[in-house]
């Protein structure tokens, strides 16, 4: 019997997945809001209301519209790599940047965010101070490295501007041991997180959606 435990629980693991996680932000400093579904970082989701959405699914990104009923999506890593061969081929590459400068300091206040917890901190980003309020949250932290990592991800793609690194940004709030961004000054703030059940489906691409043909040569590039 003691041998038979153990096999029954390896055999359960695959069952214990982590929940999926959906927060709804407001973002922009006013009423606009965003939502993010988070299964893991193959599997994220961000609408805003209306019929819009950004998708990571498996290691693709894709932005999703709705035209007149027709469902239109587009890669993400070849808009970038049309841009990057636009950029080269008018020499319009971005002049080398300094690279950038952060900050990241615990007031030692606290602050409540959503029925969360959390400390404030000042954050310095090439010059320009925010305040942040992190907790140590693990849904939130959780929700945190899946959402800052799909914004790495977009931004390595779409940008060679050095001056903004969401990568180092990251390592920086793990480092406080509050891993969980619960409030951006006025600009992106948490109003709430639970627990869903979400179906594969919703991480993929719908299957009425056309992906719209990237081309491989920028518009009007070679042209007099």
């Amino acid at each position: 019997m003691k041998r038979i435990v153990p096999l029954l629980l390896a055999l359960s693991l695959p069952s214990m997945a982590l929940a999926d996680l959906e927060a709804t932000y407001k973002v922009g400093g006013n009423q606009s809001t965003m939502t993010v579904d988070y299964q893991d970082a193959h599997h994220l989701r961000m609408s805003t209301p209306g019929s819009a959405y950004m998708l990571v699914t498996g290691d693709k990104i894709y932005t999703v519209v709705n035209r007149n009923g027709q469902l239109m999506a587009m890669d993400v890593q070849k808009m970038g790599e049309m841009m990057e061969k636009y950029r080269k081929q008018t020499h319009q590459a971005q002049p080398k940047a300094k690279p950038m400068s952060f900050s990241l300091k615990n007031t030692g206040r606290t602050e409540k965010v959503a029925g969360y917890s959390g400390k404030v901190h000042t954050m310095e980003v090439n010059g320009k101070t925010v305040t942040v309020v992190l907790t140590d949250d693990k849904d939130v932290a959780r929700l945190t490295e899946g959402f800052m990592g799909a914004m790495l991800k977009m931004g390595q793609s779409l940008s060679d501007d050095q001056t903004m690194d969401p990568k180092k940004i990251l390592g920086e709030i793990r480092k406080t041991g509050y891993g969980g961004l619960l409030k951006q000054g006025n600009d992106f703030v948490l109003m709430s997180l639970h627990k869903v059940d979400k179906p594969d489906s919703f991480y993929t691409l719908p299957k009425n959606a056309h992906v719209v043909d990237i081309p491989t040569t920028p518009p009007g590039a070679g042209t007099q």
